[in-house]
């Protein structure tokens, strides 16, 4: 499965196509704009059923919310709704606060998925992760072990971390 990715890659990349996230290629300027805000932990807001949201702003380290995934069940929620100007009225089927630890935990994923990676000083403006924090002896790891780069304070996935980036992920998981 390694092997026939990478031929594609390969293919993909003779038509002037490149690797800006894991399973994602675009000719450069035409990558995800819809995407990109997951990976750079932006605000959005899904309507309809099923659809999720996230806002940065609710607490300290983001809220993700979602709605109900069957028509009567959305539908009833609203209906019962008096007032729906507001995010706290709406009919969400699930909310999930996040904490530093899981916050922590999805940078690494989101930042990781995409070909330019995250910045030490990104990491760090954002966590204050002491230097003796699990992460960094990880971040060390993964690098020793071919899995990612570190280069000019940034952090990439290899081209041997690509296919085993759900390894990379589940070693810098802190939740």
């Amino acid at each position: 499965q390694s092997k026939m990715f990478g031929q594609i890659e390969e293919h993909l990349k003779t038509g002037g196509l490149k690797r800006y996230e894991i399973s994602n290629f675009a000719v450069p300027g035409f990558e995800s704009k819809h995407n990109s805000m997951y990976w750079e932990n932006k605000s959005y807001l899904g309507f309809g059923l099923g659809s999720h949201s996230y806002m940065r702003s609710i607490g300290n380290w983001g809220t993700r919310f979602w709605n109900p995934r069957h028509m009567n069940i959305y539908s009833n929620a609203i209906s019962q709704s008096d007032n729906l100007t507001n995010l706290k009225h709406l009919p969400f089927a699930q909310i999930d606060t996040l904490n530093a630890k899981s916050a922590l935990s999805e940078f690494f994923m989101t930042s990781l998925r995409t070909s330019r990676g995250f910045s030490v000083a990104a990491l760090q403006e954002r966590f204050k992760l002491e230097p003796t924090h699990e992460a960094w002896k990880q971040l060390s790891r993964l690098v020793q072990n071919k899995l990612l780069s570190l280069s000019n304070d940034q952090y990439k996935l290899t081209a041997d971390g690509i296919p085993l980036s759900d390894q990379v992920f589940r070693d810098l998981t802190f939740i």
